[in-house]
């Protein structure tokens, strides 16, 4: 018998993301992908990405994040804002060009077409006016002088 039998029975163990606190980032993508929810069958953009500088102490330099969109819902216009923000501010890419072609391309395979690229992001806490929070995040293209 085999330290491997029954391997191929098994479903493999996902991580769970880090997700960034309120502070100021400079941040370079690993990938992009649409990720099917197994528990509650959501669809969300994900953008998986790398540190490279931090003002949150909790999140330092090479730690490895992931910030989701969850697709549709109530307020489908605000998760494609969002997703429309950050594509434009990692790929360069004007607000014309950044149409179904365009994210299908940046999420095709396995989502490295901006891979590697670095934007600013900058996360603040809001409250609703239900009293639930969430964090918002905003995502400005990354210049020279920015590192």
């Amino acid at each position: 018998m085999s330290l491997f039998s029954g391997i191929s029975s098994t479903t493999p163990s996902a991580s769970k993301g880090v997700f960034l606190g309120d502070g100021e980032y400079t941040l370079s993508v690993c990938a992009v992908k649409l990720v099917e929810s197994k528990k509650t069958q959501k669809t969300f953009f994900v953008l998986e990405a790398k540190v490279v500088a931090s003002s949150n102490e909790a999140h330092r330099e090479g730690q490895l994040i992931t910030w989701l969109c969850k697709m549709g819902g109530d307020w489908p216009e605000y998760a494609l804002a969002d997703i429309k923000a950050f594509t434009m501010a990692a790929s360069g890419a004007s607000e014309e060009e950044v149409d179904e072609a365009f994210m299908e391309a940046v999420i095709e395979g396995v989502g490295d077409l901006l891979a590697g690229k670095k934007l600013l992001c900058s996360v603040n806490t809001i409250e609703t006016k239900a009293g639930a929070e969430f964090a918002k995040h905003s995502f400005a293209p990354f210049a020279i002088g920015d590192a």
